[in-house]
């Protein structure tokens, strides 16, 4: 078997630029299909794991929903509203890990005005956490700035996002600015009483708000975000009364009691609770709430809503390059097979002559064989050192971009459990795909005769 040995390696000096235009074909499509999967492999962990860092992950609301379809129309109405306690504690979930609390929306809305000096900042969101004292948030998302030690509505945080767009306006650091926030709601009590048929009272929130940190938070889909405890408005709202309500009915109400006892589809009630997460260490509790709860009852999450869309955009990805693997697997096969017959028919008359000196089949198909697998595997060890190289710069940059770590993870130590699949699937891909690839020769070989291909000149 030396001569087969020295006419391939013969071969490939003397085919040595389409050698390297074969390997730099198969580097690239064996690349490619390693990140692939490394991305299908990675995303949805690392989105999951990302989406634990907003600060308020632990906070949702849960209503109920009726729904009904119009007659002779596609359309439906829906109705929401807020559940009896009753309903709450007959319901179908385990809610010991969260404090539910009256949705205080209607007071102190998502967006309300907010300014900085006279200006007014479009599209912040005055968001609630439960506290800034307690495990209900991860202490350690904050990048700079402190958490305020006592829950106050005068001290709040921001996420990134604000940050950023503050920094700008202010052309420096904005930790430390007051920002104002101001709110009205108008309360009515219709008390079917002819002479005062409706008691209103107005509830109004203009306060200074001092921002002492920022903490980390998901850059997909980011909007500025005011944090702020609810722990703090729950009391205001506890020593806040209505004082024409509390003068017509001789008792005082506070503006707490008055969302507390209100009907449950009044809106006042926000139509919802408010569940807030008591340990945030307990994030499975919190996605095992919403996919085992039963209709009527929903729940609305921002955090993990922003988590769902992002992996339903990354498996979208994911299936586009499920087709484009497929498509680089065959084209990897498709190079090799048109290489190894492009090889073959420049040496048609050498493989008859070797044939006439007695060379067999076998020793002719191994030529073409030893030439693919040097082929081979220049392009595996090529492909194994390129590979997590470009997924750490690729990563890098999503990282920069959208704030994801370790969107690509090859499984190179282990796959399914087992150490050094993968690589030895790629390896044995590999050689199956080089053997079949060669093999194409040799079909082509049997077909003609040394004859005639001596005698074609």
């Amino acid at each position: 078997m030396k001569w087969p040995i020295y006419i391939s390696f013969n071969n490939i000096k003397r085919r040595l630029k389409r050698n390297i235009v074969s390997i730099v074909s198969l580097v690239i499509g064996l690349v490619s299909s390693m990140l692939i999967i490394g991305f299908s492999f990675g995303s949805n962990p690392s989105i999951v794991s990302k989406s634990y860092s907003q600060f308020d992950y632990g906070t949702m609301t849960l209503y109920k929903q009726k729904r009904q379809n119009i007659e002779g129309s596609k359309m439906s109405l829906v109705q929401m509203s807020r559940p009896s306690l009753e309903e709450i504690n007959n319901i179908n979930i385990d809610l010991t890990k969260f404090a539910v609390e009256i949705n205080t929306d209607s007071l102190v809305p998502l967006c309300p005005l907010i300014y900085l000096g006279d200006e007014v900042l479009e599209g912040y969101q005055y968001t609630q956490i439960y506290s800034f004292t307690d495990s209900s948030v991860n202490h350690d998302l904050l990048l700079d700035g402190y958490l305020p030690a006592v829950d106050s509505l005068y001290e709040a945080v921001i996420n990134k996002t604000a940050y950023k767009e503050l920094k700008s306006k202010i052309k420096g650091n904005p930790l430390g600015i007051e920002l104002s926030i101001h709110s009205d709601f108008e309360s009515h009590y219709y008390s079917q009483n002819e002479r005062t048929p409706v008691v209103s009272d107005i509830f109004i929130i203009d306060k200074l708000v001092k921002i002492v940190g920022v903490v980390d938070d998901f850059d997909f889909l980011s909007v500025p975000k005011i944090y702020y405890s609810y722990s703090a408005l729950r009391v205001l709202l506890q020593e806040t009364y209505l004082i024409n309500l509390s003068s017509y009915l001789n008792e005082p109400i506070t503006w707490y009691g008055r969302i507390l006892n209100s009907h449950n589809e009044e809106n006042i009630s926000s139509y919802s609770y408010r569940l807030f997460l008591h340990d945030y260490h307990d994030y499975s509790s919190l996605k095992d709430v919403v996919d085992n709860l039963n209709d009527p009852y929903k729940i609305d999450s921002m955090p993990l809503a922003m988590c769902q869309t992002m992996i339903d955009l990354f498996s979208a990805a994911t299936m586009g390059m499920g087709l484009f693997l497929v498509i680089a697997l065959m084209g990897t096969a498709l190079i090799m097979g048109i290489f190894s017959y492009s090889s073959y028919s420049e040496d048609r008359k050498t493989s008859a002559i070797l044939t006439c000196l007695g060379a067999n089949k076998n020793q002719i198909f191994v030529i073409y064989l030893i030439e693919n697998m040097f082929s081979s595997f220049i392009v595996l060890t090529s492909s194994f050192l390129l590979a997590p190289i470009l997924s750490l710069i690729i990563n890098s940059i999503i990282k920069s971009v959208i704030g994801l770590s370790n969107v690509i993870a090859i499984p190179f130590m282990k796959l399914f459990g087992i150490y050094f699949l993968f690589p030895l699937l790629i390896i044995a891909s590999s050689i199956l795909i080089t053997i079949g690839a060669t093999y194409i020769p040799l079909i082509f070989s049997k077909k003609i005769s040394p004859k005639e291909e001596l005698s074609d000149e």
